[in-house]
């Protein structure tokens, strides 16, 4: 890039003074006889390096932003360079005395970050329309007595009607 911007400038300066060396010779030595359609056309046909300087010239200070980012990027303190600025802070700085909260509060987003202390239960979908979809694994009953089929169809009856409205049924 050491080159490359001096070059851009140098080139940007030349096209535009043939730029305006070829508008001032059109307007000088145009025919009599001409309409203002052909006057624009012609002056626009002799303005085409006015046209091509601004544009590397917006390529020029493209071309800078970016390696200003690069250089901006690229720079990581080191940690004696850190120390030495947060003594000087320290030294400079007098205790401050509490600063209010800015009008705008900044969410707190530290929840979403830490996983959930209990492993979460399994959703439960009891009218899914896929088979074993509304189903969880059971969990085995230690001294409990194997139910009949009318009592699972109750037990079940009883959850779906504890947890509210289902799908295909509306109250």
């Amino acid at each position: 890039m050491l080159l490359v911007i001096p070059l851009g400038y140098f080139i940007a300066a030349f096209l535009l003074v043939t730029g305006v060396m070829n508008c001032m010779e059109f307007i000088q030595t145009h025919p009599e006889g001409l309409s203002q359609a052909e006057l624009l056309n012609g002056a626009a046909q002799a303005a085409w390096p006015l046209i091509v300087a601004v544009v590397i010239l917006l390529l020029i200070q493209a071309c800078r932003q970016i390696e200003n980012l690069r250089l901006v990027a690229s720079y990581a303190p080191s940690e004696q360079d850190a120390a030495k600025t947060s003594k000087k802070k320290k030294a400079v700085r007098e205790p401050a005395p509490e600063q209010e909260e800015p009008a705008i509060s900044t969410p707190k987003l530290a929840h979403l970050a830490t996983p959930p202390a209990a492993t979460p239960q399994p959703r439960r979908y009891p009218n899914s329309p896929i088979p074993g979809g509304g189903r969880t694994a059971p969990a085995p009953a230690q001294d409990a007595a194997p139910q009949s089929t009318s009592g699972k169809k109750d037990s079940t009856r009883q959850q779906t009607e504890s947890q509210g409205l289902s799908f295909f049924k509306v109250d």
